[in-house]
């Protein structure tokens, strides 16, 4: 994500959550018709190439990112200004990173052109190498705010829709709130088959690559979060832009989105993401969840479609 909200990018792997700075980008009209690009799945990350300021990039796109995040490595290499240190990435690990302004003149996705983006350069050093190839650019909000989006894992594609363009969806539209500039979906779990189900806000995050949820702050303070936390099994659950963030994984009984109901699900659960901690969102809804299928992001009607392949729980 990035800075208006958490701002996080990876959950099992890489995160950032930043708070407190708002980052816009310039306004881009929705594209006139369906654009698609090709991506790699890369450990669950939607990796694809970009061209920034006319310089070839390696990009990630991430709906837990409210803005547009690029590396300090790469935004000296392209010559981009930063301003002075506007705050610090509230990512987990020990290491504090800063964050620095810049404006991206020209983001090309493919056919999609982003002008005079506003976004934040960091240190993220531990996010490429816990991904495992070289992050340059992470995309947020800037590209999901201009119409629907649809990622399918399946076919290795993305397409950007028109304002009112919105792909049918084979099931229930899932309402989601825009917090900062990332999604948050209302999930019911229910811990146990005897528990009764916990109601939880979570991030829907691309980056959120190897759990079906991770959740931390108060649920964790609850009987329910505790026994899981009690029967879980410790280890390390990502590495944020600060270094590795440890906890526990632990299987659930059930895992209600709007009308999916998935059953035996892994979870993470963790102290260490400050979004959490400081009651921004219970948590994040993950990958695996629809890395079988599709999931369509629809900024401006406010909601989500997964579209989930038969043989998903």
């Amino acid at each position: 994500m990035i800075e208006p909200f958490p701002i996080e990018i990876s959950r099992a792997v890489m995160r950032i959550a930043f708070f407190g700075i708002v980052l816009l980008a310039c306004s881009n009209a929705a594209p006139a018709e369906e654009m698609k690009i090709p991506f790699q799945l890369d450990d669950n990350l939607v990796h694809f190439s970009t061209t920034l300021n006319g310089h070839l990039a390696n990009a990630v796109l991430d709906s837990g990112t409210g803005a547009v995040l690029v590396s300090r490595d790469a935004a000296h290499r392209f010559d981009l200004k930063e301003g002075q240190a506007i705050g610090v990435a509230a990512g987990g690990g020990a290491t504090t990173q800063q964050l620095f302004p810049i404006v991206i003149d020209s983001l090309a996705i493919g056919p999609l052109h982003l002008v005079q983006v506003s976004a934040v350069t960091m240190d993220v050093g531990y996010l490429s190498q816990s991904a495992g190839f070289p992050i340059d650019v992470v995309v947020g909000s800037p590209v999901f705010a201009t119409g629907p989006v649809l990622i399918d894992y399946f076919a290795r594609q993305v397409t950007f829709f028109g304002a009112d363009r919105a792909p049918s969806c084979a099931s229930v539209s899932i309402p989601i709130e825009i917090v900062n500039n990332v999604p948050v979906v209302t999930v019911t779990l229910k811990s146990d088959t005897s528990a009764p189900p916990a109601t939880l806000h979570l991030i829907v995050d691309l980056g959120t690559r190897h759990f079906a949820a991770t959740i931390g702050g108060k649920f964790l303070d609850t009987g329910a979060g505790r026994a899981l936390w009690a029967r879980g099994k410790p280890q390390q659950v990502g590495t944020g832009s600060g270094g590795s963030e440890q906890g526990v994984a632990v299987n659930v009984d059930r895992l209600t989105i709007g009308d999916h109901a998935l059953s035996n699900v892994q979870i993470a659960l963790t102290r260490q993401v400050s979004a959490f901690e400081k009651g921004f969102a219970d948590g994040t809804l993950g990958v695996p969840v629809w890395k079988d299928g599709t999931i369509t992001f629809d900024y401006p009607n406010r909601n989500v479609c997964l579209n989930l392949r038969p043989n998903h729980p």
